[in-house]
């Protein structure tokens, strides 16, 4: 109860008002029972910020994988295609001289640019001048040390016999013909083959 002081009206005085005060949760029982949480107020677009900061995580955490291995394995796939293209490329030109000596042609300037082109390919491939060696050099280049064919001959040891074959027709003193190089183009095309699937270009790296 809550008793009121007096109250003055247009000149008239009221005593002994009281108030009675009740509680509506003591009526229904409620008291002890704690009503439910608000929600929680959310900004809009939170969502899509989370989501594009993990993706942003995801990303990082791919481009770093990235660079600790995936480096590695791009640079492996470029020195192969390195490779193949340099490999294609005396292909071309082998098939070029095999051609020429169809047509005839002045077959000691044929072997000359044979080995000489040879020559500038196994410097691209050894990264080391190999015009002016012999065939007892290029035999042991240690570039060229790793077994070719099935038989388990040496990149180096074929270098060797191809090259002392062709210097033998070159330093001769007589002419050269066509079926005396044809041999010696079948076997580089055999050996660019046979390269090409030995994939010789580990030592690069």
């Amino acid at each position: 109860m809550l008793q009121l002081p007096p109250i003055e009206i247009d000149g008239m005085i009221f005593h002994g008002i009281n108030i009675e005060i009740k509680s509506i949760i003591e009526a229904t029982g409620s008291g002890l029972v704690l009503s439910p949480a608000a929600l929680q107020m959310v900004a809009p677009g939170t969502g899509l910020l989370i989501l594009g900061a993990l993706a942003i995580l995801v990303l990082l955490g791919l481009i770093v994988l990235f660079l600790l291995k995936g480096s590695k394995y791009l640079r492996l796939w470029v020195l192969k295609l390195k490779y193949k293209k340099l490999i294609f490329s005396m292909k071309v030109t082998g098939n070029r001289l095999y051609r020429a000596v169809l047509k005839e042609m002045n077959g000691r300037e044929i072997l000359d640019y044979l080995s000489k082109s040879f020559r500038i390919f196994l410097s691209s491939l050894a990264r080391e001048n190999c015009l002016a060696m012999t065939a007892g050099e290029l035999e042991n280049l240690p570039q060229f040390s790793l077994s070719n064919t099935d038989a388990g001959v040496s990149v180096g040891s074929y270098l060797g016999i191809f090259f002392r074959k062709s210097d033998e027709l070159r330093f001769s003193g007589q002419s050269v013909k066509g079926s005396d190089i044809l041999p010696l183009l079948a076997d580089l095309k055999s050996f660019l083959e046979k390269l090409e699937k030995k994939e010789l270009y580990e030592f690069w790296v």
